[in-house]
This record gives C-alpha cells, sequence and structure tokens, in this order.
C-alpha cells in the first residue's frame, strides 16, 4: 500500500511524506461541491489541518476511531478546521486556532506554571503573546499529565466557532492532558480531553464547556468534572476565581508545586 512506500525525492525535495513533519507537500483540489448546486472555490480550512500534519507532524484531535468528539471544535486539528464565522459563506473560510495544546507542543505559546492570580488573554486577540494566552497547571507527581487553561472568545480565528456557538461565548478553555498517549482514541484517557464546565462530559462538544461565572468558576480535586490525574488521585490542581468572559479573563491557581 501507499503508506508502505517511501515518499519520492524531486529535485532534492521530499514530496508527500504522510503524516511525517519532514516538510513534505500536500495537494489540494481546488474546488468544495456537496450538492448539485453549491460549488466554490475550496476554503483553507481542510489546508491548514493537513499541513498541521505534513509539516509539524501534529496529530489529529478528533477521535479517529469515532466513538466520541475528542476536542470538538476547539482547534483546528479536531472539527474546528470547518469553521466558519458569522460573516462567511463557506465552512472551512475562518478555521479555529489551535488548542493549547497544539501551541504548547510545538513551542508557540510558553505555557508558564500558573502562581497565584494570572491574567490570559484571548487566544485570538490582537494583544495575544506567546506568554499572555495559555497557562499550565501540573499535576502533583505524573511529568505527562497536566493541565492546559486558555481564553476562547470570538475575537481572530477564534470567529469560526461562531458557526456553532453564536457571537456571546466566551470563558477559559481546560484541557486535560497525557502526553504519554498517542492520539485521542481512547475515550478514558485521551491525549488531549476538554474539562467540561456544564459537567455533561456530552457529544458534540458545546459553549457551556468553557469556564465562565456563567457556567462554573472552580475546577479542583472536588468539582464536577474534577482535577483529578486519570489513576483517580488528587492532582492538587486548583484553578478558581475565574472572572467573567472578557479580553482578559483573569483566575487563581493553585498546584502542588505553589502551595
Amino acid at each position: 500500500s501507499l503508506i508502505n512506500v517511501s515518499a519520492p525525492t524531486v529535485d532534492g525535495v521530499i514530496v508527500g511524506d504522510s503524516h511525517s513533519g519532514a516538510g513534505g507537500y500536500a495537494q489540494f483540489g481546488e474546488i468544495h461541491q456537496s450538492g448539485a448546486t453549491d460549488q466554490h472555490q475550496a476554503t483553507m480550512g481542510i489546508q491548514v489541518h493537513e499541513l498541521g500534519h505534513l509539516i509539524f507532524g501534529l496529530p489529529d484531535l478528533y477521535d479517529t476511531d469515532g466513538s466520541s468528539d475528542g476536542i470538538g471544535r476547539w482547534g483546528v486539528m479536531s472539527g474546528g478546521s470547518w469553521g466558519r464565522s458569522s460573516s462567511d459563506t463557506y465552512s472551512g473560510e475562518t478555521a479555529v486556532l489551535p488548542c493549547a495544546w497544539t501551541k504548547y507542543n510545538r513551542g508557540w505559546v510558553a505555557g508558564n506554571d500558573g502562581d497565584g492570580m494570572e491574567s490570559l488573554t484571548a487566544a485570538g486577540d490582537n494583544s495575544a503573546t506567546s506568554s499572555n494566552t495559555v497557562f499550565r497547571a501540573s499535576t502533583h507527581n505524573i511529568p505527562d499529565e497536566y493541565f492546559l487553561v486558555e481564553n476562547r472568545r470570538p475575537v481572530g480565528y477564534d470567529r469560526g466557532l461562531e458557526r456553532w456557538y453564536g457571537t456571546t461565548f466566551g470563558g477559559l478553555a481546560i484541557f486535560h492532558i497525557d502526553d504519554g498517549q498517542a492520539s485521542n482514541s481512547n475515550d478514558n484517557q485521551r491525549l488531549v480531553d476538554v474539562e467540561e464546565a456544564d459537567g455533561d462530559s456530552d457529544n458534540p462538544l458545546d459553549k457551556t464547556d468553557l469556564w465562565s461565572p456563567s457556567t462554573a468558576t472552580l475546577f479542583n480535586d472536588s468539582s464536577v468534572p474534577n482535577s483529578d490525574q486519570y489513576d483517580s488521585s488528587p492532582s492538587d490542581v486548583s484553578i478558581s476565581n475565574i472572572s467573567p468572559s472578557a479580553t482578559v479573563t483573569t483566575a487563581d491557581f493553585s498546584t502542588a508545586d505553589f502551595q
């Protein structure tokens, strides 16, 4: 099969090295069409998603076995590749931003450990930097397992989320990370899991997954969902006093390292 054949090299350039992050090339169709009369120029979401594989070696963050949504629409490496702002015509015109883990994994954000009150700038805002959008909360004793927190609201490329959530969503997204996993196919222990503020653990994921005064403002060992590690032991992570959704949202961080 094709997956067992090495990618060809043409004029010293590797062409189409699948999912390797080796700088291969990809080919995309110029036209999208799903019905008899809706032919249109291809939107960019698929291209961004697939180049995430080819250039950066990023994994899919949807559930590849189809049993769940993975991280749902909260990142371009999942359903967010089909984002559409309220002013767009076609899905995929405004691909949603990469989620906190994707950016942290690639070194695009620092992911500094949260300590006390932290201010988180909305991921898509013009004032976002590598140090003010994503904060990490380390667990008690498992290096591969930790939480990443970021501020999501309809600004910049996150306007692509308006397709599903309208123009008024916002809050902190809390992701449970286990770098010991290779994908999101294990529903009980994903590589990247959304800690849903509404406690529903539902599919598809929705805007009430975000943490704010309108959903929930305390995430710790006894909240629902809780901050326990996957082995059910307490992580000693607490994220509390989450302020209303805004360009800059604040929250108090407490972890085993900073108690």
